[in-house]
């Protein structure tokens, strides 16, 4: 199928404008000094991971997406999930960590004389 000229134009003008707003976003984000580059798909993913949080069905974040399944949100939302759980373990853990870096000296001398 191939598109006519008006459809052709109109993904023309929706690239260009998502290329100067992904510009945008990425200055924002480097002002903010973010840790990852901002980006609409950023934003994406934020909003329907944000949306899954809150209890929203699948279906809901598929259309508001504008996914042609529910199949592609599902993959599109798991990847976060992998994220989600390693922030979750590394706030968990980071006391953990805090203790061992800051173990007194009196305490790792006897622990080397064992």
């Amino acid at each position: 199928m191939v598109p006519n000229t008006d459809t052709k134009l109109t993904y023309q003008a929706y690239r260009a404008l998502l290329k100067r707003t992904n510009t945008a976003l990425k200055e924002v984000g480097e002002i903010l000094d973010l840790p990852i580059p901002l980006t609409s798909y950023v934003a994406r993913h934020t909003w329907g991971t944000q949306a899954k949080g809150v209890g929203a069905s699948l279906a809901h974040i598929s259309e508001a997406l504008g996914h042609r399944s529910q199949r592609i949100t599902a993959v599109y939302l798991k990847s976060f999930d992998q994220e989600i759980l390693d922030n979750l373990n590394n706030s968990v853990l980071a006391p953990y960590h805090l203790l061992l870096e800051e173990e007194p000296e009196n305490k790792k001398g006897k622990q080397e004389d064992i």
